[in-house]
Formats: C-alpha cells, sequence, structure tokens
C-alpha cells in the first residue's frame, strides 16, 4: 500500500498477511492494533514458518475505506514504536510520507 505495508497473497481471497517475520514484533504490533480498537491476528510458527511471523485480517463489505485505513495506520505506528525498541530496522517506505492509503 502507498504507507509502506505490502500484504502477501493472490488478492481473489479476503485475507490479508502482513509479513513481520519477528514474533515479538509481531505480537506486541498485534497487542497495540487490538488496544486501537481493531481485531486481527497474528500468525506465528508453527502455522507458518519460524520467521514468516505476520498479521492475518479480513477484508468484507462491511468495512469502510476509513475501517481499513485505520488499522493499516495502526499497524504502521505499532511497526515503528516496536522496531525500535526491538532494535529492528524500520522499512523504508514507512519514513515517506504519503497522502493516500492503496487498499
Amino acid at each position: 500500500s502507498a504507507i509502506g505495508l505490502s500484504t502477501q497473497g493472490d488478492n481473489l481471497t479476503p485475507i490479508r498477511f502482513i509479513k513481520t517475520g519477528n514474533y515479538e514484533l509481531g505480537f506486541r504490533i498485534a497487542e497495540d492494533v487490538r488496544k486501537a480498537g481493531y481485531f486481527l491476528n497474528l500468525a506465528a510458527f508453527p502455522s507458518v514458518p519460524l520467521k514468516e511471523t505476520g498479521l492475518r485480517f479480513t477484508i468484507h463489505n462491511h468495512l469502510t475505506e476509513q475501517d481499513i485505513t485505520g488499522v493499516l495506520l495502526a499497524v504502521k505506528s505499532a511497526w515503528m514504536k516496536h522496531a525500535k525498541d526491538l532494535q529492528i530496522p524500520i522499512p523504508a517506505a514507512f519514513e515517506t510520507k504519503q497522502s493516500r492509503i492503496a487498499v
């Protein structure tokens, strides 16, 4: 997307996956996003390979573009906060200012 979060998958299904790679980072992001009022779940080993941890959420017709934008911005904010704490590099795309989020 325009905020630097790319999803994996074929885009033919409503389930989206954002790879964090690091379990602790994914866990912390999922917790912060839930506290912000959005639900997503953590996909971690053994459900996915060891270094393929990520966040999984579903897009459906009851969500507005604002809902989707909100969850993505919550993920980005938590990612930046916890990546620094865990000394994990922040994706370069996060550092740029974007005016629109591509869904």
